[in-house]
């Protein structure tokens, strides 16, 4: 599903459909740097760079590039740790943030209409 570009380009404008549903409480840190982010990585891909990479491995990079912030609190790791935030104790302590993302990009997942990895063999979840 990534033979081009106008495919590469429509999975990842549903991808940032699918991560709006988020509440944004950080300025920087919203669905238009999400999706700045994957423009960038999809042009990147159309120079080329994406050649030697498997469609998976494609669709792990546009996923990752909108989602990397995804419901970020506008705070660094070292901050949530020292003030022992929810977010740490979760996590404890270690890559706050990152789990976060990527906790909360899956929870996205499971909501109706959303789950953007359905139909994807158990095999390529582990990949993304």
């Amino acid at each position: 599903f990534f033979n081009d570009t106008a495919t590469t380009e429509i999975y990842t404008e549903q991808i940032v459909g699918s991560v709006r549903c988020v509440q944004e409480t950080d300025p920087y840190h919203n669905a238009i740097h999400g999706a700045d982010v994957a423009s960038n990585v999809c042009y990147f891909l159309r120079q080329g760079l994406g050649e030697p990479l498997l469609n998976i491995e494609v669709a792990a990079l546009i996923i990752g590039a909108v989602v990397h912030d995804i419901g970020h609190p506008g705070l660094n790791n070292a901050f949530l740790v020292s003030t022992k935030s929810k977010q740490a104790m979760i996590y404890n302590d270690q890559s706050v943030l990152e789990n976060f993302h990527v906790t909360t990009f899956y929870s996205i997942t499971k909501m109706e209409n959303c789950d953007i990895l359905q139909g994807l063999e158990d095999l390529s979840l582990i990949h993304i």
